[in-house]
């Protein structure tokens, strides 16, 4: 039957039964004529309704979890586009972040589609699956063994971070952020926030705030203890990361010994230019009129003992032997004040003090 015989059909059934000349005029009594229009109102909208959703299925809507930085997501809510389109708005209806184990993470990392897993990893103990970021960056195993649970955004809904390391060593390479999204556990963070970690990364929860470091040197020092360290903080709004105060860089303080080894090391092995690089412009043209430069050359051996014992005037302590080549040794008491050099990332010896034992 066709759409206009149908619903003609309803409105004889609601008006009782009309004549074709009643039908061709449009004559009848004005009671009908009332009751007939508010029929087709309610018709009309009925087929319209029915013709929408095809088939007798609804017309689809809108999710709430709509791909973050989409042009209709931001035009909707009001916010600026920053080109973050990883995961989707979290609507607080997904799982509890808390509740999940480790096989249950081992899926969502797989599940998620800015994830990649590298299967041809090998698969190290009590750690998950390589991931990278689709979109550069960020990559690594998996640490789920350090997962950390904590309240990022401020709204009640648990946040999880997941260290990524380079492999067993646990050495850190960055983190990934998530939150509980409508449709589960959802990635936050856009391509530059995954792409701006640094060597030998730790992520850790400190007042309701991610902070992530990061080491920076001249390459030289061991992994233990590089010259010195990038600490950065953050935030989230469930959607995007936001870093809530500029990046410190402070020098490590356990560097300072190996910056004095090294210095006497470069002495030892004749590189003088090298080891006077080391040291500040002030020190460099005070030692460059003293006697030093000559024992150094007349030098056989140059060793350097670090002390733990601190030193009264609260320079870094040291003990420097001095082997010439008659078999004699000399020895001082040494004494070394540094100062961390932010554009270098290093360490420099702004004062040495040495005296003769």
């Amino acid at each position: 039957m066709r759409r206009e015989e149908a619903v003609w059909g309803v409105v004889t059934a609601l008006s009782g039964p009309v004549s074709r000349h009643q039908r061709r005029s449009g004559h009848r009594r004005a009671g009908r004529g009332l009751l007939l229009s508010a029929a087709l109102v309610a018709v009309a909208f009925t087929v319209a309704t029915v013709s929408a959703g095809c088939g007798g299925e609804p017309a689809p809507q809108r999710s709430a979890g709509t791909l973050l930085g989409s042009p209709a997501t931001d035009a909707e809510s009001g916010a600026s586009d920053n080109g973050n389109d990883n995961g989707d708005v979290p609507a607080g209806t997904g799982p509890d972040l808390a509740s999940l184990d480790v096989k249950a993470w081992t899926a969502v990392l797989g599940a998620r589609e800015e994830i990649a897993l590298d299967q041809t990893k090998v698969v190290l103990a009590d750690l998950g699956p390589w991931i990278a970021m689709r979109q550069g960056g960020a990559a690594g195993y998996a640490d789920l063994s350090r997962l950390m649970l904590a309240d990022l955004s401020g709204d009640g809904r648990t946040e999880a971070v997941i260290p990524l390391v380079a492999g067993a060593d646990r050495l850190g390479t960055a983190a990934v952020l998530f939150t509980s999204g409508e449709d589960g556990p959802a990635v936050v963070g856009d391509q530059k926030f995954y792409s701006s970690f640094g060597f030998n990364t730790r992520a850790t929860l400190e007042s309701g705030e991610l902070v992530v470091r990061h080491s920076v040197g001249a390459g030289w020092e061991p992994l233990c203890c590089y010259s010195g360290e990038v600490s950065r903080r953050f935030r989230t709004n469930g959607i995007r990361v936001v870093e809530t105060s500029p990046a410190l860089e402070v020098g490590n303080v356990a560097a300072k010994g190996f910056t004095v080894d090294r210095f006497y090391s470069l002495l030892n092995a004749k590189n003088v230019d090298a080891a006077m690089a080391m040291l500040t412009d002030g020190e460099r043209a005070r030692t460059r009129d003293s006697l030093w430069p000559v024992i150094w050359s007349q030098a056989a051996q140059i060793n350097v003992n670090i002390l733990s014992t601190p030193r009264a005037d609260g320079l870094f302590a040291f003990r420097l032997l001095v082997a010439d080549g008659l078999g004699g040794v000399q020895s001082w008491q040494g004494g070394a004040e540094l100062i961390y050099m932010h554009a270098s990332h290093t360490w420099q010896i702004d004062l040495l003090s040495l005296q003769p034992e």
